[in-house]
């Protein structure tokens, strides 16, 4: 099978991945404020479009057929099409493709479980720009799942703050605002997986994790209780410069952080709301049922 790219372009962060030799390795990610821009000039930026394509001819050779995912604010901008056009006149990508709400849950859940043995309930939070979706799991199942069209962008238009070096607001009054928005699951849960770009945030950020000794999975390398999680927020909001951390850990991609503060308040409400106790942040995004997919359907 040839070498594949795959291509996550959500309304705030785009991730690249490549398979090859039966493993896939991620090839980091890219803020591109698709979302912000839109919701400014009414449709998707040129120059956006031009960041996304640069990004993707940047990652990929002309030996690898590239894919590329929309998610959040593709779901309803307009012009799609035109977007695909642009987007195809400008790459060697093989194709667009928007993925539905359901479609992209499901993907990364799938992903986010699939090496867990833990038996009792596991919460899978995943956070964007512009969705959230959040799950319940137990046995390798979706018992229970919610999703929500608001994310990390629409708390950062209350509390521009929050992408200073410093923010002024306190996460408790960040977290209020958020609960009233977001759709949040009846059944309770004392594990918590965070899919996507959270394994950076935790381990860069300085949060107080350890090795996972409750099963074993290279996907799931860490955990941190809530309760140190939650103390640490109060630092990373108050204490811990942006500008430090951009420029130690990604200086080639400094406005990745601007939506982390907002990304932990959505962490804390929808882990008060479940009765976590224990957290794993992971790398884990849709990529890895987006495979399974196209590795199902070649062997057909």
């Amino acid at each position: 099978m040839k070498t594949l790219g795959i291509v996550e372009v959500g309304s705030t962060n785009t991730k690249a991945y490549k398979y090859e030799n039966g493993a896939v390795k991620d090839l980091g990610f890219k803020n591109i404020e698709f979302r912000k821009n839109y919701d400014s000039l009414g449709y998707i930026s040129e120059i956006d479009i031009d960041l996304l394509a640069s990004y993707i001819n940047s990652c990929f050779d002309d030996s690898t057929d590239i894919y590329v995912y929309g998610t959040s604010i593709f779901r309803f901008a307009q012009n799609v099409q035109g977007f695909e056009k642009s987007l195809l006149s400008r790459t060697k990508i093989k194709s667009f493709e928007v993925v539905s709400i359901e479609d992209e849950n499901k993907y990364t859940v799938m992903g986010a479980i699939k090496d867990v043995s833990i038996t009792e309930n596991i919460c899978v939070y995943i956070g964007g720009g512009g969705s959230t979706e959040i799950s319940i799991c137990k046995n390798g199942e979706i018992i229970e799942e919610v999703h929500t069209s608001f994310g990390v962008t629409d708390i950062k238009k209350i509390f521009p703050d929050l992408s200073n070096d410093l923010a002024v607001t306190d996460i408790e009054i960040v977290s209020l605002y958020a609960k009233k928005y977001l759709n949040l699951p009846k059944t309770k849960a004392r594990y918590m997986i965070l899919a996507g770009g959270d394994f950076i945030l935790r381990c860069k950020a300085g949060y107080p994790t350890r090795a996972n000794n409750l099963f074993i999975s290279k996907n799931h390398p860490l955990t941190i209780t809530y309760k140190d999680h939650r103390q640490h927020d109060d630092r990373f909001f108050h204490e811990i410069k942006l500008s430090d951390l951009a420029q130690k850990h990604s200086p080639d991609n400094p406005r990745w952080w601007d939506g982390a503060r907002a990304n932990c308040a959505m962490v804390n409400v929808v882990a008060k709301a479940v009765d976590v106790e224990t957290i794993f942040p992971t790398k884990i995004a849709m990529v890895y049922g987006i495979l399974d997919r196209k590795l199902q359907i070649s062997k057909v």
